[in-house]
């Protein structure tokens, strides 16, 4: 039983790195305004505007691991009604 346990939260795992995946390639792409100008004695560093991803760095861990403990419940609920993984000849 702790194999289905274990295959379940693996294929949970997987999914959950394919939809944050997705998710953060799929977003909105928002256009970005970069000056490089330099003029004189500034400092041509303060000119640069970066927009980085809006994507928190949680949610790109917690969608796996939410996606792992959905399989693993799952495989719980599967084991109570009596699945089990089993070999076959």
């Amino acid at each position: 039983m702790r194999s289905l346990h274990g295959l379940l939260a693996g294929v949970g795992f997987l999914m959950g790195l394919i939809v944050v995946g997705i998710a953060s390639w799929a977003q909105p792409s928002e256009p970005v305004r970069i000056n490089y100008g330099y003029t004189g004695d500034e400092d041509p560093l303060q000119n640069v505007s970066i927009v980085g991803n809006s994507a928190s760095p949680y949610l790109l861990v917690l969608g796996p691991l939410v996606g792992a403990l959905l399989g693993w419940l799952c495989a719980v609920v599967a084991t109570r009604l009596g699945w089990k993984l089993s070999r076959s000849k």
